[in-house]
């Protein structure tokens, strides 16, 4: 017997089966569910069948009906949404009806976790939310092409023509269905990255913060050959003055050759979020996990800016094996969301900022790709030697095992040890004074071997580790160096003689440098930045 709409929202909710007979809803009969439990997949499409009923009764019922409809389809939606083979059909339905709760209760939005993220995001960037309902094809387009995460920290935006999305082409407004036409995206192996393309010509297209829109530009292959920016001159000159703060070694602020610099070098870390005053965990993640990621920036006295970093080539199998590494610009790390953008800018001439270019360009056109070791050559390796290469300037980013160990241990455990320390000293001191130099000096010699022991021995230990966590594996790539000298970057543990050396677990990570740059004149620090973090005028800052 046929049950009315209400009944079936109510039974939908306590946990009944329906099924579809004659176009009409009943109760599933006990040899349904019996035949549902041993055949699964005929349940799936038992319930597919009731959404596809649910979506013509939507579309064809009379506004009269079309509340009773909807709280018969949210039913649905919120009882059957994690079936996987139809969860994506689910969500679809959900931004369809999202737009009907949207007109009856202005609080109302969506079911789905997947659009209620979507749309806390799209809050977030500041688009109109009428967009959002209105448009789900457009703004899905915009999610999975990853256009949203580029067009967020550029100065595009969304424009509205006759009643369709368009948005900024090459300096033209191009409407929804043309860019369907012109345009699709995919992912691509060789860059493990999903890309927009031009169907015509198979270019990849980017967002640049240029005012243009969207243009040909090929994020992996540009290198700092292209501006990603362009700052006013009101900007470049606020943006110099904080840059000429930045002092070098052996020089003063009245140095003629500091005066003379007009271009800028930025070095740019992030922080994000986490407990850094836990007891026991409050150290370590001070030191791994808030610093984030370090990338560079060039600006000229155009205002043109340019910015590369380097990343991972394709995820790892192994955390500790070495790798491809390889370039971006726009650095993968101004589409993350992050507590603080940390930017220090020092001054350089003219031909600093070519060699910088050069340094680039010789990594990326080199028959041999470079190496990415997440210990030995990552991001912040790169920072230091393009850095020192271009300039001569030192930063710091390596630290030995025990000094990382000391960094990372909790307060408590260190003030014991300290205690410990100058109880040991008190007691040797005296001890000290009266023994003979010749038991002192077999003393010391002694102590010296059992340190080295101690080393090898630990080293060793540290390389089973390293073993197990893919020392060995891996391929060759070109090592980062601060000169012309190519030389290559092996996985770590492929020496006999790495084994039982401990410089061989010297640390490159971004906690030191970021502690370097807190301290410099020339540094600003972003609070939760939204648009790329370049100057002062251009802070624009997440709703929170």
């Amino acid at each position: 017997m046929s049950i009315s709409l209400k009944e079936a929202t109510c039974l939908i909710h306590q946990g009944t089966l329906l099924q579809l007979q004659n176009q009409s809803l009943v109760k599933s009969s006990f040899s349904t569910h019996l035949k549902n439990f041993f055949i699964p997949h005929r349940k799936t499409a038992h319930i597919e069948r009731l959404l596809s009923f649910a979506k013509e009764l939507f579309n064809s019922c009379s506004n009269e009906r079309k509340a009773d409809v909807v709280d018969f389809c949210d039913a649905l939606i919120k009882k059957y949404q994690n079936v996987k083979q139809l969860s994506s059909k689910f969500i679809q339905f959900d931004r369809v009806l999202g737009l009907f709760r949207k007109n009856v209760n202005a609080e109302a939005s969506y079911i789905t976790p997947v659009n209620l993220n979507l749309l806390a995001k799209w809050k977030r960037y500041n688009y109109d939310e009428a967009i959002f309902h209105k448009h789900p094809e457009f703004v899905d387009f915009l999610f999975q092409s990853t256009l949203i995460s580029q067009m967020k920290i550029t100065k595009d935006t969304i424009k509205v023509c006759e009643g369709k999305p368009a948005l900024l082409v090459e300096g033209q407004w191009m409407p929804y269905d043309k860019l369907q036409e012109t345009f699709s995206f995919k992912f691509y192996p060789e860059y493990n990255e999903t890309l927009l393309y031009k169907k015509e010509t198979n270019q990849i297209y980017s967002y640049l913060d240029l005012g243009t829109g969207l243009i040909e530009f090929n994020p992996f292959t540009t290198g700092l050959n292209r501006p990603i920016s362009k700052i006013t001159k009101k900007e470049y000159l606020e943006t110099l003055e904080v840059a000429q703060r930045f002092i070098r070694e052996g020089e003063d602020s009245l140095d003629v050759r500091h005066k003379k610099r007009r271009f800028i070098f930025q070095i740019v870390t992030s922080t994000v979020k986490t407990n850094t005053q836990h007891p026991l965990t409050g150290n370590f993640n001070k030191f791994f996990a808030k610093p984030k990621h370090s990338y560079i920036r060039l600006i000229n006295p155009e205002g043109e800016v340019f910015e590369t970093g380097y990343i991972l080539g394709k995820k790892l199998k192994e955390p500790l094996s070495t790798d491809k590494g390889k370039f971006r610009s726009v650095d993968p790390w101004e589409f993350t969301q992050c507590d603080e953008r940390i930017v220090t800018n020092i001054a350089i001439d003219k031909k600093e900022f070519k060699k910088a270019q050069a340094y680039v360009n010789n990594y990326m056109t080199s028959p041999e790709k470079p190496a990415f070791n997440y210990i030995h050559q990552n991001c912040t390796v790169f920072t230091r030697l393009i850095l020192k290469s271009s300039t001569g300037i030192l930063i710091p980013t390596e630290m030995s095992i025990f000094k990382v160990a000391l960094a990372i241990t909790p307060e408590f455990m260190r003030r014991i040890g300290l205690f410990f320390k100058r109880l040991g000293s008190a007691i040797a001191r005296p001890i000290i004074k009266f023994t003979p130099l010749i038991l002192k000096n077999t003393i010391s010699l002694i102590t010296n071997l059992v340190k080295l022991v101690v080393k090898a021995t630990t080293a060793f230990f540290l390389s089973l580790v390293n073993l197990v966590l893919g020392g060995l594996g891996g391929t060759k790539g070109r090592k980062f160096t601060d000169h012309k000298v190519k030389k290559n970057l092996q996985p770590s543990l492929i020496q006999p003689q790495s084994w039982f050396n401990i410089n061989t677990y010297k640390i490159n990570i971004t906690a030191p440098l970021q502690q370097w740059q807190q301290k410099q004149p020339s540094t600003v620090i972003y609070k939760n930045p939204l648009k790329l973090a370049i100057s002062k005028k251009n802070k624009i800052f997440i709703k929170n």
